[in-house]
């Protein structure tokens, strides 16, 4: 099975079936409650790390 010749929906769908059938039920479950998308903007909340180092900086 080549996965360049598949929609992003059927190599989902074959990774879950990978996983089920290597994890069991409950690995599976555990592994996608691990695996939950990621919230917020990395990008704003990088530029405010930035912006904190820069203005706790002491100058000699």
């Amino acid at each position: 099975m080549n996965t360049n010749d598949m929609t992003d929906a059927e190599v989902y769908e074959r990774g879950i079936e990978i996983l089920l059938d290597r994890l069991g039920p409950a690995g599976l479950f555990q592994f996608l409650r691990q695996c939950k998308p990621c919230t917020g903007d990395y990008t704003a909340e990088r530029q405010k790390w930035i912006n904190d180092d820069t203005t706790n900086v002491k100058t000699a």
